[in-house]
């Protein structure tokens, strides 16, 4: 969600440690036992929205419904449910969030998991296993596609678009 968040404020250079911590120490790279600060360093990063549409519309149903109505009609935008199977489905709900079962009509299903590797700590599945996911799911990839995506707080949200970001579709 970090990548997610300095993209939004347009930082220029934004990198991801697939795997995490434990991958980075599996691979047997250097480790510090003591903590240290580092230096201060002036930066001329000066934040502002660079992808307004990267928002999170946490509660704010209404603005998703014009959203989704405002692009019903426009060629080549898709709507894309990032959560588990069985709430796409109306099976299950979680909690409060997800007060009504289902999704929204014409939506895609593109479980966030997919691009996570199958083991704890494994980091981020292939480029080619993540296109093979979307084209599984029957979600054609191509910069002048749209896609409308969300799930139940905005956090998994952010996993799909970054693999968006990953295969080359611009955020722009």
């Amino acid at each position: 969600r970090l990548w997610w968040a300095l993209m939004l404020y347009g930082h220029p250079d934004v990198r991801v440690l697939d795997g995490g911590f434990a991958g980075w120490q599996r691979e047997s790279r250097p480790v510090e036992e003591d903590i240290s600060i580092p230096p201060k360093k002036n930066s001329a990063f000066q934040p502002s929205i660079k992808f307004p549409f990267l928002r999170t519309e946490v509660g704010e149903v209404e603005h998703i419904l014009q959203l989704v109505e405002e692009h019903k009609d426009v060629p080549r935008t898709f709507i894309v449910d990032v959560r588990p199977p069985a709430q796409f489905q109306g099976k299950e709900k979680r909690g409060q969030i997800d007060c009504v079962a289902g999704h929204i009509p014409n939506a895609i299903n593109v479980p966030c998991g997919l691009f996570m590797g199958k083991s704890e700590n494994q980091g981020f599945v292939s480029a080619e296993e993540m296109l093979q996911s979307f084209e599984k799911k029957g979600l054609p990839l191509g910069k002048d596609n749209r896609y409308l995506v969300y799930c139940n707080g905005g956090i998994a949200s952010t996993l799909v678009i970054f693999a968006l970001w990953h295969l080359g579709v611009p955020l722009a």
